[in-house]
């Protein structure tokens, strides 16, 4: 078994992979956020003949076209809170040295050692219902904000309206 981590960008994804005793099977490659960069991965863990689990953060929207490809082609996803993954790296070293190669690393060996993952299943409802919800709320905050500009503007123009009303 081989496990993936993907330190997840706008426009690149770095990714490690190690195997079952935390070493590195294959040297760090960054693979672009567009299908090419997707399909090389693809084709590199392929040529490596063994079951892959592969974890990232979960990062929203920069990962879901990824996470679509890797759905698709069958591979089990795992993804972590990036809060849960700063707080394992603190565990592994006292050095404050950060890169996306080390994030990838670091994610694959908190994937290595995590007995209770949990398997990411993709919902593309699920995405577009947090869509939806969060524009409803904005809406919301909006609507709020309106009548707060409604009653101020009442108030300047007409300040006896509150006593007239009630």
């Amino acid at each position: 078994m081989l496990y993936v981590g993907i330190d997840v960008a706008k426009n690149k994804h770095d990714v490690t992979v190690i195997d079952n005793t935390g070493k590195m099977v294959l040297k760090p490659i960054t693979i672009t956020n567009r299908k090419q960069g997707f399909e090389l991965l693809h084709n590199t863990l392929k040529q490596l003949r063994q079951d892959c689990l592969i974890a990232m953060e979960d990062t929203g929207h920069y990962a879901l076209n990824l996470l679509t490809f890797l759905h698709q082609n069958n591979y089990k996803i795992y993804t972590y809170n990036p809060l849960l993954i700063k707080e394992f790296t603190k565990s592994l070293s006292l050095r404050k040295t950060k890169t996306d190669k080390k994030d990838a690393r670091t994610i694959a060996l908190k994937l290595l050692s995590d007995p209770n993952r949990a398997l990411f299943m993709h919902d593309n409802r699920q995405e577009e219902l947090k869509i939806m919800t969060r524009h409803m709320n904005r809406l919301k905050k909006h609507q709020s904000d309106w009548k707060v500009q409604y009653t101020k503007c009442l108030d300047i123009i007409f300040p006896e309206l509150h006593q007239v009303v009630t």
